[in-house]
């Protein structure tokens, strides 16, 4: 099974104008992600991993798959007269059972929530989905489904890349 701890850091390196001085200063915004959660495949989707320490990603022996999901909305770090030059998403491996792995980011397009599972262990097989929960078949545990089992997301990955050692 690939796991990823999340200490994930959306790094932006903004160059901001100031419309009093018309100077530029380049500035560099670290953002903490607002929520995460683990999307486990499971028949009846009552598991997931909302308030767990870590976030799993691929597919495990027995051929299961997990999605991380990973949700950055607090942006008022970024001055309001911004201009993004470039964006760094930090994730640390910690944890795989193959010599190399290729991950994808693919933006979500339906809301989902975080709630308040917490898998026992090292949270390999999830927990028991609480109210709220973003699982496999649900963006919100148990009353509102993801239109496609495993979440709903856009068809192309935003970006992607070959991990192959832990770190």
């Amino acid at each position: 099974m690939r796991t990823t701890v999340l200490i994930p850091t959306l790094l932006l390196s903004a160059i901001a104008v100031t419309s009093v001085a018309e100077q530029a200063w380049a500035e560099t915004v670290f953002i903490e992600p607002t929520k995460d959660n683990t999307l486990y495949q499971h028949a009846q989707g009552s598991l997931s991993n909302g308030s767990g320490d870590h976030l799993f990603v691929g597919r495990t022996a027995a051929g299961d798959l997990r999605r991380g999901l990973i949700l950055f909305k607090n942006l008022a770090a970024i001055p309001p007269n911004a201009a993004i030059q470039s964006v760094k998403l930090h994730l640390r491996l910690t944890r795989e059972d193959s010599p190399a792995s290729n991950f994808s980011l693919f933006r979500v397009t339906a809301d989902w929530c975080e709630g308040g599972s917490h898998a026992a262990g090292e949270e390999d097989d999830g927990a028991a989905a609480q109210a709220g929960d973003a699982t496999w078949i649900w963006r919100f545990w148990p009353d509102v489904p993801w239109t496609v089992e495993g979440g709903d997301f856009e068809a192309l990955p935003s970006i992607e890349a070959i991990v192959d050692a832990v770190g």
